[in-house]
């Protein structure tokens, strides 16, 4: 009888081993799973701020534009600035 004991005993400290290993093979899968989300997501974000800067670099250059259209139009005609 004691014997059984052991042997469940040593049975159940080696099942509890594997499961261990395989909860920290998962979890390590899954932080690296996440690690490449975070590294997508960041490369995402790093082209959409590329973007948003050069989309306000062309809007800049627009009103740039129409402003000096605007003085060039309210100028009255004759006088030179």
């Amino acid at each position: 009888m004691q014997l059984s004991l052991i042997d469940q005993y040593q049975a159940l400290q080696a099942e509890i081993k594997r499961n261990r290993a395989e909860t920290d093979r998962g979890e390590r899968d899954r932080i690296a799973q996440l690690n490449r989300r975070l590294a997508a997501e960041n490369e995402e974000n790093t082209r959409l701020k590329r973007q948003l800067e050069e989309a306000q670099a062309k809007l800049d250059a627009i009103s740039r534009i129409e402003q000096t259209m605007k003085n060039r139009t309210s100028q009255p005609e004759g006088r030179n600035p």
